[in-house]
């Protein structure tokens, strides 16, 4: 049984139709990049498998389980969302922020438990933020804000993590951070999915991509297999060059065709 299984998705929005009869399955551990050129429907299908999305055919289904029939809170604690919009300036400290992924955890008003706050504690120690977990958001950098928002996801503890755009304006060197953070999540037994414009970093560290294009999926599979010069040509017209890391074939475009 698939950890998440998705089929044949279709999602409007004002009237034009955004997703085209998109189907997968992933299973955990897994890192899953998805691509696609701008207006893809990447970050649609992304709050599709949220629940922040109600599609308009199709089913998705976590564990086997139809996500429609699933409580408010049952999603919560299956479902880990790292939207684009970072929260970066709520006058919250970093672990307040960090916290609020324990919400799904315990009953409404209820004050964190000792449970909770190790949990907290773990998720800010694996992340490098626990150095500054009493200043607040606003005070920090893009690449430290998006740490302590990625230990907000690991403190939720679900299995499925949906990560939206998490390297978008951050230097090389924190966008090199995050995504080997997510690989390590990934690793810990947990399903990752995260939406990418920058191949390289797609074919450098996920297990696997979804190519995006027009709303309909495409291409899935291996990065070295999938985000060949043709892929690139037909979906994003532009030309590569591919280099070798670590034993992946990197693509790194170069020009228009």
């Amino acid at each position: 049984m698939s950890a998440l299984a998705v089929a044949d998705l279709q999602v409007r929005l004002g009237g034009t139709l955004v997703l085209r009869g998109v189907s997968f399955a992933a299973e955990a551990p897994q890192l899953v990049g998805l691509v696609g050129p701008n207006g893809a429907g990447k970050s649609t299908l992304l709050r599709a498998l949220a629940g922040l999305q109600v599609p308009d055919t199709g089913g998705i289904a976590l564990g086997g389980t139809p996500l429609a029939r699933l409580s408010a809170a049952e999603r919560a604690r299956a479902i880990a969302y790292l939207p684009q919009a970072r929260l970066a300036h709520w006058p919250l400290t970093a672990g307040e922020v960090v916290m609020l992924g324990r919400h799904p955890h315990r009953s409404a008003f209820a004050a964190p438990s000792a449970a909770d706050r190790a949990a907290v504690a773990r998720a800010m120690d694996e992340m490098g933020v626990a150095t500054f977990a009493n200043r607040t958001m606003n005070t920090l950098s893009g690449g430290e804000a998006c740490r302590v928002q990625i230990a907000r996801t690991l403190a939720q503890e679900a299995l499925l993590l949906l990560a939206d755009e998490p390297t978008a304006a951050l230097d090389p060197a924190h966008q090199i951070g995050v995504m080997s953070a997510l690989q390590g999540i990934a690793r810990q037994g947990r399903l990752v999915l995260v939406t990418l414009h920058d191949l390289a970093l797609a074919a450098r560290w996920c297990d696997r991509v979804l190519v995006l294009d027009r709303g309909a999926l495409v291409a899935d599979g291996a990065p070295g297999e999938v985000l060949d010069d043709g892929l690139l040509r037909r979906v994003y017209g532009v030309a590569a060059a591919q280099i070798e890391e670590d034993g992946r074939r990197v693509p790194v475009p170069v020009r228009l065709v």
